[in-house]
């Protein structure tokens, strides 16, 4: 009897073989459980969260994120670092409990911003003054438990929002990041720290930012920098346009700047690609009174581009609202358009991001930015870029891990499951949730005959 059994089981073996190749995929989304592709180790994603929002932050998706970027701490004229709010040191602790669910995590804490930069050049201009801001700085990080600070001075030799500024700017940012590196690296020391404190900077996406500083020597001093690339129309600015385009618009009449541009010239500067980090915008800039012509695109208005956060423009911006949502692929940028009102609104999406994690793989840089956390809409631009960047390597593992667990108990080979199920989102990305069962031809053959297969194969420990 085992031999007569075995001897048709050869036979059911090449049926069941036949089954298999017949219910082969091609897309690359259906990748052998067992296959991996090679992509960047890992990308930085970096989430600026603003301190004055309600959100609670425990709520975070720290799973997401490799860097949060509280912001922010304001400087004084005595170079003494500190929170304005009251609940800053609360929201710090909550920060770093979220280390729990990503050990990884890196927090950090930024100083200055549009608001909380004026104090920034007369403490770079004096030594005393900045070595005694580099120590405060340190005893910060130490106080807070932080991984490092990020210095948003806006900006070295301009106004900024009516901030004192000089020409030596140029020279005395470079001392100032140079001591608040030294100041760290002592830290490092004395806490007995594997890992060196991070120390990153904002940086503005003008030409004349880049001339304003001295790029082949900061880059020596830093970790990264989060190169703002956005606001290229804002609230300056009466006449509509993308505010964050990875390329200059066809329609932008005066051959406008863009992110391609930006990063380019950081670049060419000498900044490691690997120091770059692309800066995309959790918010939009919206104008009234528009010229109806071009549905709006690169038209004067009666308003300057104020902001929206996304999370708005999905509630509010909707088809039934009179909004139309409008590709332009010369710029690679999205932008509503409401024909009736005149409004005109440019803002980042899916589609958008997916082109610019694009540029970031082609041009080799660190990884993204965003500002702010809380613009969010339910998680739509976060997931969207965690898919992006991190599906390759992440969720395929994640599917295996899941298809490799437990079939083996029964019998069946995980490879057999990998034919049934696809764990994907609306983005063609794993979601890991509810497994969508898909049918063919060859997959039914494999409904048939899977069991059929794991029942022989048990069985010969009974004969």
């Amino acid at each position: 009897m085992p031999g007569t059994f075995l001897k048709y089981t050869k036979y059911l073996h090449m049926l069941f073989l036949l089954a298999v190749i017949g219910s082969c995929r091609t897309s690359n989304r259906y990748i052998h459980p067992t296959v991996i592709p090679k992509t960047k180790e890992s990308y930085a994603v970096v989430a600026y969260v603003a301190g004055w929002t309600l959100y609670p932050v425990s709520k975070i998706e720290a799973a997401k994120l490799t860097h949060i970027n509280y912001a922010f701490a304001n400087l004084d004229a005595d170079g003494r670092v500190f929170f304005d709010n009251w609940n800053d040191n609360l929201k710090i602790d909550t920060l770093n409990s979220l280390k729990i669910i990503n050990p990884d995590l890196k927090i950090i804490v930024s100083v200055g911003g549009w608001s909380w930069s004026k104090h920034f050049s007369n403490v770079a201009a004096s030594q005393n003054l900045r070595n005694q801001c580099a120590r405060n700085i340190a005893e910060f990080v130490r106080r807070y438990k932080l991984d490092g600070i990020d210095i948003d001075w806006e900006y070295p030799c301009m106004k900024g929002a009516g901030n004192s500024f000089r020409p030596e700017d140029k020279e005395n940012f470079t001392y100032l990041l140079q001591a608040i590196r030294n100041s760290l690296n002592s830290l490092q020391v004395t806490q007995k720290r594997k890992e060196p404190y991070i120390l990153s900077i904002a940086a503005a996406t003008s030409s004349n930012y880049l001339r304003s500083i001295e790029p082949l020597k900061v880059v020596n001093y830093i970790d990264f920098m989060n190169i703002m690339t956005y606001d290229y129309r804002s609230g300056d600015s009466w006449e509509t346009g993308h505010h964050s385009n990875l390329w200059t618009s066809l329609s932008d009449w005066n051959n406008g700047n863009c992110i391609d541009k930006t990063i380019t010239r950081y670049i060419n500067a000498g900044i490691p690609p690997e120091k770059i980090i692309m800066g995309v915008p959790f918010y939009g800039r919206r104008w009234e009174g528009v010229t109806k012509k071009n549905n709006g695109l690169y038209q004067p208005a009666v308003t300057a581009g104020l902001s929206i956060t996304y999370r708005n423009i999905r509630r509010q911006c909707t088809p039934d609202a009179g909004y139309v949502s409008i590709w332009d692929d010369s710029a690679q940028a999205p932008y509503l358009w409401n024909q009736k009102e005149g409004i005109f609104i440019s803002y980042e999406n899916q589609q958008s991001l997916r082109y610019k994690v694009d540029y970031i793989k082609q041009k080799g840089l660190n990884g993204i930015m965003f500002w702010e956390y809380t613009s969010d809409y339910n998680s739509e631009l976060l997931n969207a870029i965690f898919y992006y960047l991190e599906t390759d390597r992440y969720s395929y593992k994640r599917q295996r891990d899941i298809l490799l667990s437990a079939p083996y108990l029964v019998g069946i080979h995980p490879i057999i499951l990998n034919h049934f199920f696809s764990f994907e989102n609306e983005y063609g990305a794993s979601d890991f949730s509810t497994p969508r069962l898909v049918l063919g031809f060859g997959n039914i053959s494999m409904l048939i005959f899977a069991p059929l297969m794991s029942s022989l194969w048990l069985s010969q420990f009974f004969v």
